[in-house]
């Protein structure tokens, strides 16, 4: 009998220890416990602002570079730690991130940057001291002209469950600004020469606040040359110029004095302020003469020195033939994208899944435009799914389909996708298959 009372007793710790100290599933472990081939990975796209063509004379002059994607590194975050990540060249309407069920995940992206998973931090904290630097605009297979505009951005607080599906869209946004120059001069005999941007920002902080800190940080100037037969009077140029916030000048109240020559902060900065410099060789005879005009770039004319991703900045310059001129600078939110959600993914047959599109502007308020949008089913979902052209989708069988809406605004086209929607075929009254007849459940 003792010896009896003594191996229940062993057998039992051995069995304790065994669970405590087991691999398997634990709450407090990260990952929970290893997939399960029934969960199959989510999938995720990009959302990317929309904006128009570049204009006359561009340094990129891929007519697709503002949309263009050559790759995509994606990273999940649970619980501030690095939980997954993978490399994407191709496929980038859906790509595949296995992800446990039950948890909630932040989502990064970086985009047309190569791949980054060997540089991404352990820790979700430490993601605002990621750089990128950019290798050059043209000539080479890293340059900004063959990968495309670097852009990055999150999807925050993904909670993957049962019945997931579809594809997540991740929001991003380019890193760099878009300079917009329109510039004329009607003195007589008047001829532009070129137009350069100077003190380029070369190293990027994809979820931060990038800036040039250093001279090592300066990427050579952007020049765009003017060929003309010697009447060429008017430029209209578009440089895609990285992010670079330098902060502001405070009590600058007149152009003029935006100046390292006029104001003693600015000069001492000057360095590391990027300027938009025009060229004009200014007439015959006496009055003759290179003339070179110079903009630093800012949110204003003043005292602004912040040049933000995402943003566009025009800077107008018209010189009269009697020396008169007038002169014109704003920053304008005007790229964006669309996001379509969903208020679920999954439904009976004879109910209706609401769908939502909201055009988010860069630096701007959100607006629901839901009703406004062009609604339509993608190719290959099912026939029986059907949308409104308030973004409601009902179902006459069981099938699933994706749905895209598209909105104009400025002369430009917003596109996205929504979730994948499911709609199931109505349960049937009586016992579920689970239950036998006395009520009981079937283990």
């Amino acid at each position: 009998m003792r010896k009896s009372y003594y191996l229940f007793f062993r057998n039992a710790f051995l069995l304790l220890l065994l669970f405590f100290f087991s691999p398997g599933c634990q709450e407090e472990r990260t990952p929970v416990c290893a997939r399960s081939e029934k969960d199959p990975p989510l999938s995720f796209s990009l959302a990317v602002p929309q904006t128009d063509r570049p204009l006359t004379r561009s340094v990129l002059t891929d007519p697709e570079i503002e949309t263009k994607k050559t790759s995509v590194t994606l990273a999940a975050y649970l619980e501030g730690r690095l939980y997954a990540s993978q490399y994407y060249s191709s496929g980038f309407s859906s790509m595949p991130l296995s992800l446990e069920k039950g948890y909630r995940y932040n989502i990064y992206a970086l985009v047309n940057m190569g791949d980054q998973r060997s540089r991404l931090p352990s820790s979700e904290d430490a993601l605002d001291t990621l750089t990128y630097r950019i290798p050059a605009y043209s000539g080479t297979d890293e340059s900004v002209d063959h990968r495309g505009i670097p852009m990055a951005g999150k999807l925050e607080v993904l909670t993957v469950g049962t019945g997931s599906a579809g594809v997540q869209i991740v929001p991003v946004q380019r890193l760099l600004a878009k300079v917009e120059t329109s510039f004329q001069c009607d003195w007589p005999g008047a001829v532009i020469h070129s137009a350069k941007v100077w003190n380029m920002n070369a190293t990027l902080v994809p979820f931060g606040v990038s800036a040039v800190r250093s001279a090592s940080d300066i990427l050579p100037f952007q020049e765009i040359h003017v060929a003309t037969s010697g009447s060429e009077s008017t430029l209209r140029a578009t440089f895609y110029v990285p992010e670079n916030r330098q902060g502001t000048v405070e009590g600058i109240t007149d152009s003029r004095d935006k100046s390292p020559d006029r104001n003693h902060e600015v000069a001492a900065a000057a360095a590391k302020l990027t300027y938009v410099e025009v060229s004009v060789h200014t007439g015959r005879g006496e009055r003759a003469g290179d003339i070179t005009y110079r903009s630093y770039l800012g949110a204003n004319s003043t005292s602004d020195f912040n040049l933000e991703r995402g943003y566009r900045y025009v800077w107008s310059l018209f010189y009269h033939a009697d020396r008169t001129q007038d002169s014109d600078w704003k920053r304008e939110g005007t790229m964006f994208h669309l996001r379509v959600n969903a208020d679920r993914t999954t439904a009976y047959v004879g109910e209706k899944v609401r769908l939502t599109a909201t055009l988010v502007p860069t630096g701007g308020a959100e607006t629901d435009v839901s009703t406004s949008a062009f609604w339509e089913k993608q190719s290959g979902g099912s026939a029986a799914l059907s949308i409104d052209s308030e973004g409601w989708v009902s179902a006459t069988a069981a099938g699933y389909a994706v749905f895209q809406a598209s909105y104009t605004v400025s002369g430009c086209v917003a596109v996205a996708d929504s979730p994948r929607i499911t709609f199931l075929a109505p349960s049937t009254p009586g016992w579920d298959d689970d239950w036998d007849d006395a009520g009981q459940v079937v283990l």
